[in-house]
């Protein structure tokens, strides 16, 4: 089979597309409780242990930072950067608007901005 490129819509385009309908189709988990209930259809026994066990590599770092790309409201974020330590930089990024204005309040600690998945509104470093 043959894929005509050409027809597909860009992925700026995608992007337009679903933001307007992102958040009235997905909604947001309001809490912490909520995703493990999530995770616990999905057949993981113990999801916090097996989230939890993928910070293993970072624990040894001096200067840690999570970039939460698709972050929702921050709660898994909040959730990654306590795992590890209080001194952990979070940062945030999600297509819905509203979502990251309920993160920006509930984890004022953390940096959060809107994007979409084309870039990564950080420095590299």
């Amino acid at each position: 089979m043959i894929i005509n490129m050409a027809s597909l819509p860009s992925a700026a385009a995608y992007y337009t597309q679903i933001k307007s309908k992102w958040a009235s189709d997905y909604p947001s988990s309001e809490d912490i409780e909520s995703i493990w209930g999530f995770y616990n259809e999905c057949g993981y026994d113990d999801p916090q242990s097996t989230l939890k066990s993928m910070l293993d590599p970072i624990t040894p770092l001096k200067k840690k930072r999570i970039l939460d790309y698709g972050c929702d409201k921050g709660l898994m974020l909040d959730f990654f950067c306590k795992a590890l330590d209080a001194d952990t930089k979070g940062y945030g990024v999600d297509i819905n608007d509203e979502a990251i204005k309920t993160a920006k309040r509930r984890f004022p600690r953390f940096s959060f901005q809107v994007g979409d998945g084309l870039t990564i509104p950080y420095d590299d470093k």
